[in-house]
């Protein structure tokens, strides 16, 4: 009983704001994500079509072309944000990661990946502490509790043991003199409720990087990363870097730059370590920006500081775990070095594909004829 009324709020809450054909296809998307009685084959060919319609809609682009994008096994947003109706799509590809196999699981885990990158610990956020069933459990030996790291070092960062995306991540910071707590941008004054009020089950606490003063300048109200495709070449045994592109956040997305919840991204040139103009979507046309579009600061020729130590520092780091072949890296720059944020052991490949198919990369074609 409980579960349908939670249903029909949540009908209202859709209707209200986007009308009756959304809210059919919402329906529609749940129903064949939670009847057990639909195969996963069925399953896979069905999911994309509530939400391509759904995206068509809220873009006022044709109903029947995000249809047939889908039926393609595309997402409409790809779709469109790499510009595949005008570009050569056989060179594209929609995922990597999994010539990783069971490789990649291990990467899921946080506190494992650490682990595994002890060579680089210099180069890694510290962990202060985990929480695991709403307990927590210190690494610094010197906190107790989530409030405790917050009020000991002012700003920390608490994120999932092994999600991706930016989901469920949360940035706190204390005001010693006010006795405050902003959590993601909003004042707390009752910290133990707010905590009570989440479930709190395999979470790391962690140190929050301040990053360096360009990236800074361009938006700061999110830690702004670059991810950079590492590929360990299946004839030397070495890391090559293939691909990067950089992650601005946006008021939509803070405190992270998840593409998903409304951050930009932009190509960077591997060699030379530059910025290029960053890729958006407006109502299903892609545009390109030489500026940050909430900031107005410059981004398209900005040079990253430290690039040749970044790939350096990541080429190391993909050869401490050659077992997965492919990685892609989320990297901050520091006024001092660049630091790891993440592992991904099946990235995406959206953001490193948004000047050409990464099939254009003879290492690319090399790896996936042999996976």
């Amino acid at each position: 009983m409980l579960v349908m009324k939670s249903l029909a709020n949540r009908a209202k809450r859709v209707y209200s704001e986007y009308g009756l054909i959304i809210t059919i296809s919402r329906f529609f998307l749940y129903l064949i994500k939670t009847i057990p009685a639909i195969g996963d084959y069925i399953k896979r060919r069905l999911l994309p079509l509530p939400i391509a319609v759904e995206y068509a809609i809220k873009n006022n682009v044709p109903v029947t072309k995000c249809l047939f994008i889908a039926l393609k096994g595309y997402t409409p947003d790809t779709y469109y944000f790499l510009d595949l109706g005008e570009t050569d799509r056989e060179k594209y590809i929609q995922k990597i990661g999994h010539v990783n196999g069971n490789a990649s699981r291990v990467l899921r885990d946080k506190i494992a990946t650490q682990d595994i990158l002890q060579d680089v610990s210099e180069n890694l956020p510290e962990i202060y502490g985990t929480v695991h069933y709403g307990m927590y459990f210190s690494r610094d030996g010197k906190t107790s509790s989530i409030k405790e790291a917050a009020e000991a070092y002012s700003d920390v960062i608490i994120k999932p043991v092994s999600m991706y995306h930016g989901e469920d991540v949360f940035k706190i910071s204390f005001d010693e003199n006010t006795g405050l707590y902003v959590i993601n941008g909003e004042e707390i004054h009752n910290f133990e409720k707010w905590s009570k009020s989440l479930q709190w089950e395999d979470y790391i606490v962690t140190e929050y990087i301040e990053q360096h003063e360009y990236s800074d300048k361009i938006f700061s109200e999110s830690v702004n990363t670059i991810r950079i495709l590492s590929i360990i070449n299946p004839k030397t045994g070495q890391a090559n870097i293939v691909r990067a592109a950089h992650r601005f956040g946006t008021s939509d997305s803070a405190p992270t730059d998840n593409l998903n919840d409304g951050g930009i991204a932009a190509p960077v040139d591997v060699k030379a370590g530059v910025v290029k103009s960053p890729v958006v979507l407006e109502k299903g046309k892609r545009k390109r920006l030489d500026v940050h579009p909430q900031t107005g600061a410059q981004v398209s020729g900005i040079e990253i500081p430290l690039w040749d130590e970044t790939k350096s520092l990541v080429a190391e780091a993909a050869e401490l775990y050659p077992n997965a072949r492919v990685i892609g890296w989320d990297i901050v720059v520091t006024d001092e070095k660049p630091i790891i944020l993440e592992a991904n052991g099946t990235p995406g490949t959206k953001t490193l594909q948004l000047e050409e198919g990464l099939l254009k990369e003879p290492i690319v074609r090399d790896l996936l004829d042999q996976a």
